[in-house]
């Protein structure tokens, strides 16, 4: 009996140390207008989470006492006092002020802004941040990709990797939560452990964790240009700058510098680089990509660092990134958001742990229900959000009834002759999941000197399974007239293993 109260007891006990709050509000300016993308962060740790669009958060705690710290930038940073009771959920909404950049007197050279005594500091330590400050992390990493079409234009979009059609609407929107573990000199694996595509339960989500790292001295990359950071070791031959102003926070002075870009295509950024006095490290980032320099994009990056231990020397990391693109020409626009928490630092991986292989994806992880989402995602759903996931998860379910996937197939599988001379033709079973490419008839015949008028006819055959795995056959026959030179050869590619992206060619 004694044993048996026992039990029970420590069920309890464990069930009321492992429930969590979930702390729901929202972050406004004077307004009242929620603040997007802002940090909120659990003083002393590396736990915390973002806002979303529309100023909302959500965070998930323990039962106790916490000091939480909203940063958003171009506001002043405000700390709250929060106690955690027992209850399922829990309500905060906070209010911050826009800060105030204020000028100091400085001794400087008198052709020369402060700004430059500024950045050269933080060039000098620039290395040490980049790669000796820590030798390795480990951290949990959500990811979002959101992106809207203003009317059916039907181009293509290349997303990592992925061509996706451009249309009317909310045409992607996709999360994952992935584990990140990095060792210095750039050994990195993510391992996706769940993510979820608005319309599609078929595929696995096409983001993954990108951090981009002003540390280094080309830290980003667009329409082949590689964009110099404001503190690389070059960064004078691309950029002017101008101090704006100084203000306080938990007793550090964080300095505010305008980033000029100093030619028109130079590969800059044009915004804010705000460093810290002293420490020369980088605090926040606000930075945009001009149309001239990086056509035909316009790109706003955003990025806050945050320390992440209660060390008054502690290591800054980022915990929030959020990318904001416009493409004009394809009358789209969107963002990517990436949000890390719960760092640890300084473990030791072993040589398997972090090997050649940089991404792994774990098996099902694209099978997660909404209970499971609504559990885990850390920064909540906008309504625009929500409406897509629930509208594309009634349309989905319509289009896997048979009659309507037969009326799908007969359509797509329609040849005529345009098509078949011009573009060639892919036949699909969706029952079977396999795929049959035909080659434009045009591309079928050319002449050379040697064989004279040649015919040659590729085409290929793809077969994939529920569990992801890929057979691909292309075989291809050639013959040319001329030299009555018969050709055949074939080629194999079998996607064993999707979770790791691994695969073999013959």
């Amino acid at each position: 009996m004694q044993k048996t109260y026992f039990l029970l007891f420590f069920i309890l006990t464990s069930l009321s140390t492992f429930a969590q709050t979930d702390l729901q509000g929202r972050l406004t300016d004077p307004k009242g207008a929620g603040l997007p993308f802002a940090t909120v962060a659990v003083v002393g740790t590396s736990k915390g989470t973002s806002t979303n669009l529309d100023g909302y958060f959500s965070l998930k705690l323990s039962t106790g006492k916490y000091v939480l710290e909203f940063r958003c930038i171009g506001y002043k940073a405000k700390k709250v006092n929060v106690e955690i009771g027992d209850s399922p959920t829990q309500k905060l909404n906070v209010q911050i002020e826009e800060d105030v950049f204020t000028l100091k007197e400085v001794v400087v050279r008198s052709d020369e802004d402060p700004a430059y005594e500024v950045i050269r500091q933080a060039q000098k330590k620039r290395l040490y941040y980049l790669e000796e400050e820590y030798k390795s992390y480990r951290c949990k990493v959500y990811s979002k990709l959101f992106m809207r079409g203003e009317e059916n234009n039907q181009s293509n979009l290349n997303i990592f990797g992925t061509q996706t059609t451009i249309q009317q609407g909310v045409f992607y929107l996709s999360e994952a939560l992935s584990e990140v573990s990095f060792q210095q000199k750039d050994k990195q694996k993510e391992k996706i452990l769940s993510s979820l595509t608005s319309g599609d339960t078929s595929t696995y989500s096409k983001n993954y964790g990108v951090w981009i790292n002003f540390y280094k001295n080309r830290c980003f990359r667009v329409n082949s240009k590689s964009f110099a950071s404001p503190i690389a070791a070059d960064a004078f031959a691309y950029y002017d700058y101008k101090l704006e102003g100084v203000s306080q926070e938990n007793g550090l002075e964080i300095n505010k510098i305008k980033l000029i870009p100093r030619y028109p295509t130079a590969p800059a950024f044009e915004g804010h680089i705000y460093i810290i006095e002293n420490s020369w490290r980088i605090h926040s980032v606000d930075t945009r990509l001009s149309e001239v320099a990086a056509a035909p994009f316009s790109d706003t990056l955003r990025q806050i660092y945050t320390p992440i231990t209660p060390d008054i020397n502690s290591v800054w990391l980022p915990l929030n990134m959020t990318l904001s693109f416009d493409i004009k020409s394809s009358k789209m626009r969107g963002f990517y958001q990436m949000v890390t928490s719960d760092y640890e630092l300084n473990p030791t991986f072993s040589e398997q742990e972090l090997g050649l292989q940089t991404l792994e994806i774990t098996p099902n992880s694209h099978r997660k229900d909404s209970i499971y989402w609504e559990k885990m995602r850390p920064v909540p759903l906008t309504l625009e959000e929500k409406e897509d996931y629930e509208s594309k998860k009634i349309l989905l379910t319509r289009l896997t009834e048979k009659p309507v996937q037969d009326s799908i197939v007969k359509k797509e599988n329609n040849v005529n002759i345009a098509r078949a001379i011009f573009l060639g033709h892919t036949h699909k079973n969706k029952f079977k999941n396999t795929e049959l490419k035909y080659p434009a008839l045009l591309n079928v015949f050319s002449f050379n000197a040697v064989e004279g008028l040649v015919f040659d006819l590729p085409f290929s055959y793809k077969k994939t399974w529920e569990s992801g795995q890929t057979l691909q056959l292309t075989p291809s026959v050639r013959y040319g007239f001329a030299n009555q030179s018969p050709q055949a050869k074939i080629g194999v590619r079998w996607q064993f293993n999707p979770h790791k992206l691994a695969f073999s060619m013959g």
